[in-house]
């Protein structure tokens, strides 16, 4: 990173600090005053004007350091809040939570709900939900976020993503204590900190109410290569180039309300009922397109779509042969999980229902970049 001007380095106003860890329980009471508080020096965050966006320069020496005071001061649990909390992570076999960042109180009047939305390249990573030892997406926001807002932030997604599944607009949401940091800055100042292949877009103050889990419908594209049948067809001997007539009279069998318990991998969901708005096959330079809306999607769910399309197109099944997947519910009449490198999140919806005009408006982005920043 280049040097940090000697502006931003001579006022301790002009640093952008991440937090200060108390050693051992940091989650003490607020009755505990200042002076008898453990102190270690803060961890410097240096974030140079030039790195950020024109948008973003001016507020680059915004005092991060007050989030994590923030926290601190007024927006941490009670100790019997902890203490519960302490006891539930125990019996779920997870590990205590003392000696870390502050947690923030969600009904504290100065925390506030942030709605962010993130790109990334899931390649290297081993999906969205934080795993020990894994590199995911959850973990290095998380990980990136707490060190530059001094508290123990969780991030929740609209919906959890496979490994190695690609999202040019995944929507979360996390609690915080912004202090005197503006929300739109924020995202600007973590992808100084943040890898090539995973970028914030925009950070923004929501509802009090908003909840990232309760969307109205999602947009998937699965991309095809065309030169050549994909691994995950070798066993169906296929006819390549497919027939994307035939593929498109399968898709149109599968819009509107059905039972896709036939088109997952594992159970466990309360109800395998969804509705299809769009299914629509693309024909796009260098290979298909198979754009998938709909209210929800269950385990893999895109991917065996596809999978049994692709068999249609090259003849190893009839489209007819969609409804007898549908009316059974027999994941092995289904075709096969494709590979997750072709499938992309590409649009959540949280506010308007799904229309034909909607969808049209919003348009089919195009590939993830293969290397470099994603954006």
């Amino acid at each position: 990173m280049a040097e940090v001007p000697a502006q931003l380095r001579t006022s301790s106003a002009q640093h952008c600090v991440a937090s200060e860890l108390c050693p051992g329980n940091t989650h003490r009471s607020r009755s505990r005053s200042r002076s008898q508080r453990p102190r270690v020096p803060p961890v410097l965050v240096e974030v140079c004007a030039g790195d950020l966006p024109n948008a973003a320069a001016s507020a680059s020496a915004t005092l991060l350091e007050s989030c994590g005071a923030a926290a601190r001061e007024a927006g941490q649990l009670s100790e019997a809040k902890v203490a519960k909390l302490a006891l539930r992570r125990a019996r779920q076999g997870k590990e205590p939570l003392e000696g870390v960042l502050p947690i923030v109180a969600k009904r504290s009047p100065l925390c506030r709900r942030l709605r962010m939305l993130v790109r990334f390249r899931g390649t290297d990573f081993h999906g969205w939900m934080r795993q020990p030892g894994l590199r995911t997406v959850q973990g290095e926001l998380e990980d990136t976020l707490r060190r530059l807002l001094g508290q123990l932030v969780r991030v929740v997604p609209a919906g959890r993503t496979d490994a190695g599944v690609h999202a040019m607009a995944q929507v979360c949401q996390f609690e915080a204590l912004l202090g005197d940091l503006p929300a739109a800055d924020l995202a600007a100042i973590a992808n100084v900190e943040l890898p090539e292949d995973l970028r914030v877009l925009s950070v923004a103050v929501a509802d009090a109410d908003f909840n990232v889990m309760v969307t109205k419908w999602k947009r998937y594209v699965y991309r095809v290569p065309g030169a050549s049948p994909p691994s995950s067809l070798a066993k169906s001997e296929p006819k390549w180039p497919p027939d994307v007539a035939k593929m498109r009279a399968a898709a149109a069998r599968l819009l509107g309300e059905h039972d896709f318990a036939g088109f997952q991998s594992k159970g466990g969901r309360q109800t395998t009922v969804r509705t299809v708005h769009r299914c629509s096959v693309l024909e796009a330079a260098g290979g298909l397109e198979v754009v998938m809306e709909g209210n929800g999607f269950l385990m893999h769910m895109c991917r065996i779509l596809v999978g049994t399309l692709l068999e249609v197109g090259c003849g190893v099944r009839s489209a007819k042969h969609v409804e007898s997947i549908l009316a059974s519910g027999d994941r092995q009449l289904a075709g096969p999980t494709m590979s997750a490198d072709g499938l992309c999140l590409e649009h959540v919806e949280h506010e308007q229902e799904w229309s034909a005009e909607l969808s049209e408006a919003i348009q089919v982005s195009g590939p993830v970049r293969t290397s470099g920043p994603v954006v």
